[in-house]
């Protein structure tokens, strides 16, 4: 009987790490942060406007087995195409991609500085886009 006292104590104390272990937000403001953020996926909460230059493919790629939850927090993540083919997209999601904006006011967003170029490329994962 005091064995499986034991065990049921040890359980519950395992079960109550498990639920109150949260997952670190990583914080932002740079291209190579995010760029880092995004190959690594988790959280990840935009702590200034971010340009990330020019470029052709894809900038920020949510990989196959990962999750990214992204948090504009208010802020812009900018890019510029210098693909003649319409190739550039600031965003190519094949994981589970969630985009948010906590901030009180909900003025951050995604932009591309050519209209022939698209912001995002949804291939083979899930999206959501709220206004949290």
């Amino acid at each position: 009987m005091k064995r499986f006292k034991f065990i049921s104590f040890i359980f519950a104390l395992f079960m109550f790490m498990v639920i109150n272990v949260k997952a670190e937000v990583v914080k932002v403001d740079t291209a190579d942060e995010i760029i880092q953020a995004f190959a690594n996926g988790g959280e990840i909460e935009l702590a200034g406007n971010i340009n990330l230059g020019e470029f052709t493919g894809s900038k920020l790629v949510v990989p196959v087995d990962k999750d990214v939850v992204l948090d504009l927090n208010g802020f812009t993540i900018s890019g510029k195409s210098n693909d003649e083919k319409a190739n550039a997209r600031l965003i190519e999601n094949n994981g589970s991609l969630v985009i948010n904006d906590s901030s009180a006011e909900a003025t951050g967003k995604l932009t591309m500085d050519d209209t022939r170029k698209s912001l995002w490329k949804f291939a083979y994962g899930s999206y959501t886009i709220q206004n949290s």
